[in-house]
């Protein structure tokens, strides 16, 4: 480690925003708007200011369950639609309301202890992200692990027995990827290969610290230096593409959680609370610092959602996913409608016993009101796309209907003779 007596150095003594954070985390730019957003994973909280208007432009959401780390998602806004790490594993939120939905879980045996951390999108558009012992349970047990989130699959573990897994990135050139191991005070590096999948070779330590802080989350520049947050020595490290400290910013506060290069050269800074501190570190504990530093982030990557998996909340009663008849109809409505001159009778599709005056479910004796119009409908909240594919159980692409997911949709007894999801 080189003597931070011969490196460059930056120091801030006054925080861009006082937002008394209880564990800020994960802030991310969006460019087109010149906004930051960043999480309170503490608090349940993803705030976003413009960086344009200053610090009273300063917006809040409030969730029920933490959200860790966001993303943007291909295609969409992201001043409407992210992509975000929460308990359970990875959601899309929609800013607007609030309210987010998952898309993959991460099927941990100890789901209740565990919730996600850290996490990035790869060059290939899949999703990192780690999991740790959550908050109120104790000391952090080594139970946590790596997932990817891949096109067309379940999420994969990549690795197990992480105690915090922490940021993730990559090279400007692709062909790297870094991990930090904040517990084991390491980064390590694999060579990343897109045109095979995102394949990973060639693992090694990039980075071991030796100070008494614990490496946290960090983004790469242009250059390929990574700017890395140290919690509890209040400063973020410049490493070169070496593994050389070459750089550190000092702030006023003890705990660096994370940080951005926001454009201009400059970089922003979270913090977490200094509860057990004195004076200034105490009371900057968790606010947002903004320092010029002559550096431009490396790209950041969309996570691709144009794929799903097809991930059932509960074990369907007479599935759509092994009724290939019902998939040509997902592009349009189920509803009934009137046969020409026979105003008592309806036509639906494929499935049911038609009836004058009523419709029965097959199998059921479930009797549907004839005036009944809305037996297959789109839930309110996320409007994401139009069709979309995604895989049924035999891993066919199917299409879903024009602008929900696939989880959105609900079909009536009556119309199809099941619940969908």
């Amino acid at each position: 480690m080189a003597n931070s007596q011969n490196i460059q150095q930056w120091h801030v003594s006054e925080p861009y925003l006082e937002t008394h954070c209880s564990l800020g985390e994960g802030p991310y730019h969006e460019p087109a708007t010149n906004t930051l957003r960043f999480v309170d994973i503490k608090k349940k909280q993803l705030h976003s200011v413009s960086l344009t208007e200053g610090p009273s432009s300063l917006k809040t959401l409030q969730f029920e369950e933490s959200v860790t780390v966001t993303a943007d998602i291909e295609g969409r806004d992201p001043q409407e639609t992210v992509v975000v790490g929460a308990k359970q594993g990875l959601a899309v939120l929609d800013r607007k309301t609030g309210r987010y939905e998952y898309v993959s879980k991460f099927g941990e045996e100890k789901g209740e202890r565990i919730r996600s951390n850290d996490g990035v999108v790869d060059p290939n558009g899949r999703f990192w992200l780690g999991t740790m012992t959550d908050f109120g349970l104790g000391a952090f047990q080594p139970e946590g692990s790596l997932y990817c989130f891949a096109l067309g699959t379940p999420a994969t573990r990549f690795r197990a027995g992480l105690t915090i897994p922490n940021s993730i990135g990559f090279s400007p050139d692709g062909r790297t990827m870094y991990f930090t191991h904040s517990t084991a005070r390491e980064v390590l590096a694999w060579d990343y290969d897109a045109a095979a999948g995102g394949s990973l070779s060639n693992e090694r330590v990039f980075y071991r610290h030796d100070g008494p802080g614990e490496p946290d989350g960090f983004r790469v520049d242009t250059t390929g230096n990574l700017w890395h947050a140290v919690y509890g020595e209040s400063r973020v490290l410049q490493i070169s593409p070496a593994g050389e400290l070459i750089g550190q910013v000092n702030i006023p506060t003890r705990n660096a959680t994370c940080c951005e290069l926001v454009g201009g050269g400059e970089l922003v800074i979270t913090t977490a609370a200094d509860d057990e501190g004195e004076g200034e570190s105490k009371r900057l504990g968790g606010a947002v610092f903004r320092v010029a530093v002559g550096a431009e982030g490396a790209k950041r990557f969309a996570f691709r959602l144009t794929i799903l998996f097809f991930e059932k909340r509960e074990p369907p009663r007479g599935s759509l996913v092994e009724r290939s008849d019902f998939w040509p109809l997902m592009g349009r409505s189920l509803g009934p409608f009137p046969l020409s001159g026979k105003r008592s009778r309806r036509r639906w599709p494929r499935r049911g016993v038609e009836r004058a005056g009523r419709f029965e479910n097959r199998g059921t004796g479930v009797a549907c009101d004839e005036q009944h119009k809305e037996h297959c409908f789109g839930s309110p909240g996320l409007d994401l796309a139009p069709p979309v594919m995604i895989r049924d159980d035999r891993g066919d692409l199917m299409m879903t209907p024009s602008g929900s997911f696939f989880n959105h949709w609900h079909v009536s007894r009556a119309a199809v003779g099941c619940e969908a999801l």
